[in-house]
């Protein structure tokens, strides 16, 4: 069973390095957003160029994990999560909710290889958790101190008993 682990304190520096670089044990695909209703900044276009070889498919959608637009749709980006994609997502911010429109993409969202999310992000709110087994929770704060401080306890993942 995994559980929900809000991030209560967004992940900056150290923490993001480490989330980032231990997401590639578990994850193996990046969703990013544009939103059609804010602009684009030159940033955000040079991420998603540099991000285009890892590119895997792009499509309109109301809907990805933690948000449910009801009158618009955005760009939904799908991305091969692979040490080069780590790397661009680490040089390009310095915190997981820096990923906000106009200056980057919006909403990292990590998914496993069978299509349930690992990372689910909603920049523009500040708010992402993470959906983790205990044993993938202990995993990952193995040897993360900088990691451990900005999580929070365990509650049952959305429609887990």
């Amino acid at each position: 069973m995994r559980n929900a682990i809000t991030i209560q304190h967004e992940p900056r520096g150290l923490a993001y390095k480490e989330l980032v670089s231990r997401s590639l044990r578990h994850a193996d695909t990046l969703l990013l957003v544009t939103r059609h209703s804010i602009d684009i900044g030159p940033s955000a276009l040079e991420t998603l160029e540099r991000l285009r070889p890892f590119t895997i498919g792009q499509h309109e959608a109301s809907e990805w994990p933690g948000t449910r637009l009801f009158e618009h749709t955005a760009t939904l980006y799908t991305i091969r999560l692979l040490p080069e994609v780590a790397a661009i997502m680490t040089e390009k911010a310095r915190g997981l909710f820096d990923w906000t429109q106009p200056w980057l993409p919006e909403d990292p969202c990590l998914l496993r290889p069978d299509g349930s999310p690992w990372l689910v992000t909603i920049s523009h709110e500040k708010d992402a958790y993470l959906s983790l087994s205990s044993e993938e929770r202990e995993t990952l704060l193995a040897g993360s101190p900088n990691l451990a401080s900005v999580l929070g306890p365990p509650q049952p993942a959305f429609g887990d008993p």
